[in-house]
């Protein structure tokens, strides 16, 4: 099982997606976790693969998180909903937008045989 902890600016990121792409296709399994409240995350694998993201292989990673900034009632949606109109759902993204994309965020992992079943992610603001 892999799994670890992800802070921002040194704080727990609890509520956060933390994702593994293999930096080769088909050199790994994609997998995915989220973080609870002390901000361990647990990876799970994509695509029904068995391995949860153990699988051995070298690995870009992202991390997101967003947070609602508007709350609505089930009857406000049900209006812009029947009038067709676009939603403004009000959400901001919580982690610098580097780390959202694991092309751009600069965080990887290795997963070696019998060796590392853990990486903490320790995310900077600008």
């Amino acid at each position: 099982m892999w799994e670890g902890v992800a802070t921002l600016d040194g704080k727990i990121l609890p509520d956060a997606t933390v994702s593994f792409s293999p930096v080769t296709e088909g050199a790994g399994t994609p997998a995915v976790g989220k973080t609870n409240a002390s901000g361990k995350y647990v990876m799970t694998a994509l695509q029904g693969k068995d391995g949860a993201g153990t699988t051995v292989g070298k690995y870009k990673v992202s991390v997101f998180k967003e947070v609602a900034t508007k709350q609505y009632t089930q009857e406000e949606i049900d209006k812009f909903y029947a009038s067709e109109k676009m939603i403004d759902w009000g959400y901001k993204v919580v982690v610098p937008v580097r780390y959202t994309n694991p092309a751009t965020s600069g965080l990887t992992a290795e997963i070696v045989k019998g060796k590392n079943l853990s990486c903490d992610f320790a995310l900077t603001s600008p």
